[in-house]
């Protein structure tokens, strides 16, 4: 897996996106808030698919 990048973005109007990529999970909310304390707080989060996988579980076995 590629190393983790956060594009940062920010707008005439000073409002600022972030867009983390190479992460899985929830981790990505993690690694953003050093950039939050910089840059400000987020006010909308528009989650991509990858926010959704599991990290960590293996498969589960149900039965025998």
């Amino acid at each position: 897996m590629a190393k983790p990048t956060i594009d940062v973005t920010i707008d005439e109007d000073g409002n600022v996106t972030y867009d983390v990529n190479g992460t899985k999970g929830a981790s990505c909310l993690t690694d953003l808030k050093i950039f939050e304390r910089a840059l400000g707080v987020q006010t909308a989060v528009q989650k991509k698919p990858e926010f959704f996988v599991k990290v960590g579980a293996g498969p589960v076995k149900v039965g025998k």
